[in-house]
């Protein structure tokens, strides 16, 4: 049901102190509940149109039929009329998307869309300016990450991440344990405990490299296959070979 298709929420944007909307899609599949989602939307947002509004998610729909490989029904235009009727209705900007024509990619390899995007009102565009989407590199999900961006900017060191195959490896428990209390740091309690978890990140990389290799590396080849598969399918049909290596 239409009712269980979106989350709503309230985003404080702190550079410019100021609250905007936020409408967490995942829209129904079949035509006569997407309907009911986007009559209730709209109410919704029309609604507060002088407030700012970020409408995001997965839309099950597209809006232009170069958005879609491997469907090209009657069916299927006349829902992206009906979609791209309702976006203009709610005077919302689909904003520029790069880095991929498309966010969707079945396992086939034949079916793919764009069914992920930011749409905004113009109050968003007033007061933070240029926006557009970047579209990121699939992993194992069938959707891409979208990220909202208005320039390019420094997001600072990345964190450690864990993997899952540590937790399998019978003596990282005690490694980590055993690495934790040879880690001398003087001060307050927490400029110790931020020092040691800095210290301790690198201690676990290196762990990881004599353990297990690169994994980063192996992983990013396998991502960037998938993505380099994926954009030979948004431009013409894969070949065999290219479907068994999906």
């Amino acid at each position: 049901m239409a009712i269980f298709a979106c989350l709503y929420g309230v985003m404080k944007w702190n550079h410019h102190n100021e609250f905007c909307n936020i409408m967490n899609v995942y829209s129904p599949c079949d035509l006569a509940s997407k309907r009911v989602f986007w009559e209730e939307a709209n109410i919704d947002v029309l609604g507060h149109s002088d407030d700012l509004w970020c409408v995001v998610g997965d839309f099950n729909s597209i809006m232009r039929m170069e958005e879609r490989r491997g469907s090209s029904s009657n069916w299927v235009y006349n829902e992206c009329i009906e979609f791209s009727s309702f976006v203009e209705d709610m005077e919302l900007f689909d904003l520029p998307l790069v880095g991929s024509k498309l966010t969707w990619f079945f396992s086939n390899g034949l079916t793919m869309s764009r069914l992920d995007r930011f749409l905004v009102n113009n109050a968003c565009l007033q007061r933070w300016g240029r926006l557009f989407q970047t579209c990121l590199k699939r992993t194992f999900s069938y959707h891409c990450p979208l990220l909202l961006k208005k320039d390019v900017q420094n997001w600072g060191p990345t964190p450690l991440r864990t993997n899952n195959c540590w937790f399998s490896d019978p003596t990282f428990s005690k490694f980590v344990n055993d690495s934790w209390n040879e880690l001398r740091v003087q001060g307050r309690g927490s400029y110790v405990l931020k020092e040691k978890l800095k210290l301790l990140k690198g201690v676990l990389k290196v762990w990881n490299k004599n353990h297990f290799g690169d994994l980063g590396r192996r992983i990013n080849d396998q991502v960037n296959l998938i993505n380099v598969l994926d954009g030979k399918g948004s431009s013409g049909i894969l070949a065999d070979v290219d479907i068994v290596a999906r």
